[in-house]
C-alpha cells in the first residue's frame, strides 16, 4: 500500500460525487429550461457570466448532500496528505497535524 492511496481514495470519492452531481443538475435543468442563461463571453473577466433568470421554489435536495460530502472528502483528503508529509520530518507527529499548515503564535 502506498503512503498516499488514503488521500487518493478519498480525491477520487469527490470526483464520483462531482459527476453524480453534474449528472443530476443536468437532467434538473433539462427538466426546468430557461431557468439560467449564459451571458455573452465578458473579455475583462474572462468568462461566460451566468444569469438566474428564475429560481424554482426548491432545488433537489440531495444536492446540499453531495455537496457536504465532496468537500468532506476533499478537505479529509488535504488532512490525510499533510499527516503523511509530517511523516517525512518525524517519526510521531502532532496528534493535530492537519490542514490547513500554520505554525501556532505566528499568524
Amino acid at each position: 500500500m502506498h503512503t498516499l492511496d488514503g488521500p487518493r481514495a478519498k480525491v477520487k470519492r469527490a470526483k464520483t460525487q462531482l459527476i453524480a452531481l453534474y449528472d443530476d443538475s443536468q437532467r434538473f435543468f433539462t427538466k426546468n429550461p430557461n431557468i439560467i442563461t449564459r451571458a455573452e463571453f465578458d473579455k475583462k473577466a474572462g468568462n461566460y457570466p451566468i444569469r438566474v433568470k428564475r429560481c424554482p421554489s426548491e432545488l433537489p435536495e440531495q444536492w446540499s448532500v453531495i455537496v457536504g460530502e465532496i468537500t468532506h472528502d476533499l478537505r479529509s483528503a488535504l488532512d490525510l496528505l499533510v499527516w503523511q508529509l509530517s511523516l517525512l520530518e518525524t517519526p510521531t507527529p502532532y496528534d493535530k497535524t492537519a490542514f490547513p499548515i500554520y505554525s501556532v503564535g505566528r499568524m
